[in-house]
């Protein structure tokens, strides 16, 4: 893989975002560079993560990455987010966060901001992750890590942070230049999230009532029932099936049966009547939609 250029006139700079008034570049100096990878600090954040949210980022092994040296200074990176972000944004996106500048950029001109970072390799991540302890802004939420080419986890971003159809999206120059496919893939990664997120969101808002109502009239049954924290530890080292009603339900329901004696069966309230239809009997139901036509 080539060596990356450094980012001196910003030529070659790709972003996209609702511009506003633009934010100050001065302050800090243009000679800034991060510190040399460091195993310590990326525990550090790996820990916070984990802390955070249950479990170890898809980035927690220690190892360099070579494009992720481009050469930009804290003002070159100062001068991109200005350019693309609006100093009042409550979210920005970054796809390729190169050497760290852009987030160090965040956090001056930006301090409430969350940065969301997607990262098309893992390995590009963990190089500046190893630089600087992270770990602050990250059990705050305000940095988010999601590294390609799954970029698993991708639900974080919209329980977290609700809508991000009008959040800025700043892409590294170097990235949009040498692997636009991979900008493509993290775009469309970011694309869908945003249109689950809001149809989520749509939900709650649609059914919100319906919620209220039906969870009060329910209370009495629900305050003589066991509690479900009893479910805890009883099933050690027995896989488990979670089953929603999405589209290749039909596909793979009579599959199975042939595991259902071997495995726990987790099934959505929609798609407990389709499995009893072929002789498979959940071990549990979880009901959450309050749509009359589920009832």
């Amino acid at each position: 893989m080539p060596q990356p250029p450094g980012l001196s006139g910003f030529s070659n700079l790709f972003c996209t975002a609702p511009v506003g008034r633009p934010a100050g570049v001065g302050g800090a100096s243009g000679r800034w560079r991060p510190q040399a990878p460091d195993e310590a600090t990326l525990a550090r954040n790996v820990d916070a993560w984990t802390r955070t949210h249950g479990s170890a980022p898809p980035w927690a092994t220690f190892v360099d990455a070579r494009w992720s040296e481009a050469n930009e200074t804290l003002d070159e990176a100062n001068v991109l987010l200005a350019a693309g972000a609006h100093p009042d944004a409550e979210v920005v996106i970054v796809i390729g966060a190169g050497n760290g500048a852009i987030l160090e950029a965040i956090e001056m001109q930006s301090p409430s901001a969350c940065a969301v970072v997607l990262e098309p390799d893992a390995a590009a991540a963990v190089a500046w992750l190893s630089r600087r302890d992270w770990s602050d802004r990250i059990a705050a939420s305000r940095l988010l890590a999601l590294t390609g080419p799954a970029y698993a986890g991708a639900a974080l971003l919209g329980k977290r942070y609700g809508s991000l159809a009008q959040a800025p999206v700043i892409v590294h120059p170097w990235l949009l230049q040498h692997r636009p496919d991979d900008v493509a893939r993290a775009r469309q990664a970011l694309r869908q999230v945003t249109f689950e997120s809001d149809a989520n969101a749509q939900a709650r808002r649609a059914l919100a009532a319906r919620y209220l109502l039906q969870t009060l009239g329910n209370a009495p049954r629900i305050a003589r029932e066991g509690n479900a924290a009893a479910l805890a530890g009883l099933f050690p080292g027995m896989p488990a099936v979670v089953v929603a009603a999405g589209p290749s339900l039909d596909r793979n329901i009579h599959d199975l049966a042939v595991v259902k004696d071997r495995a726990i069966v987790i099934a959505c309230d929609t798609a407990a009547r389709p499995l009893t239809s072929v002789g498979v009997e959940p071990d549990l139901i979880v009901a959450s939609d309050p749509s009359r036509a589920n009832a």
